[in-house]
């Protein structure tokens, strides 16, 4: 089963910012960080969201919008999945 956890770009900027971490397993977000303002980057990233969304689409068996969710969620729906 293919699981595609969708999220607006504000959200994957929020959710990364802070974490080096996470930015390093994220090489694409990580190049984000040469554009100057966060509106640069957001749209950069809304580019890219709309390139792969297609992709996404065709080959995931659920969608689950991610912005407004916690960990504590996504534990229970992934278990109503799987």
């Amino acid at each position: 089963k293919v699981i595609w956890l969708r999220s607006k770009a504000e959200t994957i900027l929020r959710r990364t910012r802070f974490s080096q971490e996470e930015l390093d397993k994220r090489p694409l977000l990580k190049s984000l960080d040469s554009l100057k303002s966060e509106q640069d980057k957001i749209n950069e990233l809304n580019s890219l969201i709309l390139e792969r969304n297609s992709l996404y689409e065709s080959v995931a068996d659920y969608q689950i919008e991610t912005d407004n969710y916690d960990l504590d969620f996504f534990k229970r729906k992934f278990s109503e999945i799987i």
